[in-house]
């Protein structure tokens, strides 16, 4: 991921069936729309969740880590007592760290 994304989605899916169920995932969105047009009209607001209605949950001058998303996914599993023994990934992916 270009440190110029603005949106970051992090899937983990099982390989014991066939299905390849997903079991996990994350979500990190800098994008808030109603703040750009809040802004445009003159207010003086902030986003991630600077005003009602604020979609981002990241701001927008953070980078995006391929190994925070793998911790937000390692995070939720481990509330779900799951063992993972392996991790699949693209071979410059840090993901798997987290």
């Amino acid at each position: 991921m270009g440190q110029g994304a603005s949106q970051v989605i992090g899937v983990a899916c099982e390989d014991e069936t066939d299905q390849h169920n997903v079991i996990s995932y994350h979500i990190v969105n800098k994008l808030c729309w109603v703040g750009a047009w809040l802004r445009g009209e003159g207010y003086d607001v902030s986003c991630p969740k600077g005003h009602v209605g604020c979609t981002a949950n990241k701001n927008p001058a953070e980078p995006l880590s391929e190994r925070e998303t793998g911790y937000k996914i390692g995070e939720k599993l481990a509330k779900h007592d799951l063992l993972v023994k392996y991790v699949t990934t693209d071979g410059d992916a840090t993901s798997c760290a987290g």
